[in-house]
């Protein structure tokens, strides 16, 4: 009773009285009324419905009638929640006998909050509609203070995009000025200098990288820009780019079948170049890392890339685990690059999985729908 004392039902309050009208009481409607609420009538189907599309109610109160009544209150609320079977609106049965609260219960109508008898205790009414307008205020304030996060965590991912987008220039500026330095050195010092400057800018550059994917695809800011492309076209340049990053990085593409697909050329090569960097950095020097590009699906293009390497289980059990917050580090030795790659190839529709065997080394198996004009995808095959 203390705990309730300081629900009070306002004029905001809204409920929705569903009651026979020939047969109606005036005691059920003042009682209502005398709560605070604001209190509107239905006698049919059709009247709740027009309610409902006008106003947001915080309550149904619904009179439950005689089986012989022109009018079967039980009758509209189950007709009602079948046009809003998702509808959080509770529903309290007011019943006049047993016989109407056993007809109740059997008929178990969803969204029933409680069924009460007449004579209706006003205190008991008035503490009934204070909480659930107090529940619907609740989740207002809930829906509000979800959709104020979305809208920060949106403006967060905007301010790391710029900031990320904009530390990419003097970090090319830098690297470019490194690469003269390297090159007019008249000293072993100066060039091995300039090699470690370079080294670095590169790992700062490919952290500006992770971030500003990451603030992206995560935010839902990245804005594909599909289009048909060719993925071994896609992947020799992918592989290119890297081996003239790492002279000494063996690389075998394999093609099987066509290989077309409908995708973002530039986030499928982040894609390729991020599996392929993974496995080059666990596989060593000497390791040769094999990609094979199998389009003998119909509706889906297979990649596997695999190294020879094997993870630890720590690292195999996450493998495309983003950090959960601010300051967490990545699982070890893998880095964000397949968080990335996982969150680039669910924007496509696909699916990546990752596997780590002693004896068959790891792979890396993606799946990306060709999602031709006009044709959906057609499931991606069984494994056996």
């Amino acid at each position: 009773m203390t705990q309730d004392a300081h629900l009070q039902p306002t004029a905001e309050t809204l409920v929705l009285l569903i009651e026979d009208a020939q047969a109606s009481t005036p005691s059920l409607h003042d009682a209502l009324a005398a709560t605070g609420a604001t209190v509107s009538t239905a006698s049919s189907a059709a009247q709740a419905h027009e309610q409902l599309q006008a106003r947001a109610f915080a309550l149904a109160v619904v009179a439950v009638s005689s089986p012989g009544a022109a009018v079967d209150g039980l009758d509209i609320a189950r007709q009602l929640r079948n046009n809003y079977p998702c509808d959080p609106l509770p529903v309290v049965f007011v019943s006049a006998s047993a016989d109407e609260t056993l007809r109740i219960l059997d008929n178990g109508i969803d969204g029933m909050a409680d069924v009460i008898s007449t004579p209706v205790d006003p205190r008991l009414l008035a503490r009934k509609v204070a909480m659930f307008g107090e529940l619907q205020r609740e989740r207002r304030q809930f829906a509000q203070a979800r959709d104020e996060f979305l809208r920060e965590r949106k403006l967060n991912a905007m301010m790391v995009a710029v900031l990320t987008h904009d530390l990419r220039t003097p970090m090319t500026a830098v690297e470019l000025s490194a690469e003269i330095v390297q090159r007019r050195a008249e000293s072993d010092t100066v060039s091995k200098a300039a090699t470690r400057i370079k080294s670095s800018i590169a790992r700062m550059v490919g952290t500006i990288q992770h971030l500003l994917s990451i603030s992206n695809v995560g935010s839902g800011l990245t804005e594909l820009s599909p289009a048909p492309h060719d993925l071994q076209d896609i992947a020799r340049e992918a592989i290119a780019d890297f081996q003239a990053a790492k002279p000494a990085a063996k690389v075998e593409l394999e093609v099987i079948g066509e290989t077309q697909a409908v995708v973002d050329a530039q986030r499928i090569a982040q894609v390729f170049s991020n599996l392929v960097g993974l496995a080059f950095e666990h596989g060593g020097p000497d390791a040769a890392v094999a990609v094979k590009i199998d389009g003998g699906q119909r509706g889906y293009v297979r990649v596997v890339v695999s190294t020879p390497a094997v993870f630890s289980e720590a690292v195999s059990a996450s493998l495309f685990a983003a950090p959960s917050r601010p300051g967490v580090p990545p699982p070890p030795g893998v880095g964000l690059g397949l968080s990335i790659v996982e969150q680039l190839v669910r924007a496509h529709g696909g699916t990546v999985v990752g596997a780590s065997d002693p004896h068959k080394g790891s792979t890396f198996d993606v799946m990306l729908p060709r999602l031709e004009a006009g044709q959906p995808a057609a499931s991606p095959p069984e494994e056996n």
